[in-house]
């Protein structure tokens, strides 16, 4: 199971600001569902990546990143013993407290006109193009000017291209079979519209982000950036790519595989020595859905 863990490479996607949502959700995930089921050892490694989890929250200064934080102090709450329970309270309320007063210094600056709000489209269009669809669509919702810069037609065709076609082609070829024949009839394509026609089959791609898993090996793999080359997985290395969207639910499915299936054959050799008595703790195996 510890590693299992340490495959999730959590720690070092907590330390990059573009997965640390992902990681958060996923370490909390894992509080709530795996922790009670884990050895002492790797509840050590857990509680470990929770109080780095929350000190990073002093570099973070959006309040997006705090409340994924926030959930994972509850998760902790009402997992950790009381010991750790306090440390990880106590390390949170510094860390917010010192988050809100740099809200607060950079609200003041943008009140007394000391920072720039207003950035030209060209530059918008730079940094929303490292963007994937769900914060593309939150940066949208920001005001106006960013609103028009999230339309542009570049950014949803090389967002589909990522998206539908470089990472996850292996499934693509029967939805490009239909909407190529389209493009051809009709030479401008909007590129968002058909991204969000496509998202229709696939919704759980919106959500892709920078996570992923291989269909082969089962190993869960984190993308360096979605939007330069294409991504395999490091150990099944083919011509064929095999790789699907990685939800936070289905980490602790992936953590658990080995304790339950251990669990299951251990109630079936009881089932063997004492035919006809059923055991009540046999557990059904659970397989790694992905």
């Amino acid at each position: 199971m510890q590693k299992r863990y340490e495959l999730l490479e959590l720690r070092p996607a907590l330390s990059r600001r573009i997965d640390f949502e992902q990681a958060c959700n996923e370490l909390t995930v894992i509080l709530r569902k795996a922790y009670g089921h884990a050895p002492k050892k790797l509840q050590i490694l857990i509680f470990e990546d929770v109080l780095f989890a929350v000190n990073r929250l002093l570099e973070l200064q959006t309040n997006f990143h705090l409340s994924c934080v926030v959930k994972l102090v509850q998760a902790a709450e009402n997992v950790l013993p009381r010991q750790k329970k306090t440390q990880v309270v106590a390390k949170f309320k510094h860390a917010a407290v010192a988050h809100r007063r740099c809200n607060k210094i950079l609200q003041h600056e943008s009140e007394c006109g000391e920072g720039d709000t207003d950035l030209a489209k060209d530059i918008l269009l730079v940094i929303f193009s490292y963007l994937d669809a769900q914060s593309l669509a939150k940066a949208a919702c920001v005001c106006r000017s960013w609103n028009a810069a999230a339309l542009d037609e570049l950014l949803w065709k090389n967002l589909y291209d990522v998206s539908f076609t470089s990472i996850y082609s292996y499934k693509t070829n029967l939805i490009h079979k239909g909407q190529d024949s389209q493009a051809s009839a009709n030479e401008s394509i909007d590129w968002r519209a058909r991204f969000k026609n496509t998202l229709k089959s696939y919704p759980t791609w919106f959500y892709a982000s920078n996570r992923a898993s291989c269909l082969i090996c089962k190993r869960p793999v984190w993308f360096k950036s979605r939007a330069k080359g294409t991504p395999s997985c490091p150990i099944c290395t083919g011509g064929s790519l095999v790789l699907k969207p990685l939800l936070s639910a289905q980490v602790s499915k992936f953590l658990l595989e080995d304790s339950i299936s251990d669990s299951c054959s251990s109630s079936s050799e009881s089932e063997d020595e004492e035919p006809g008595v059923k055991s009540i703790w046999a557990t059904s195996k659970m397989y790694f859905d992905v």
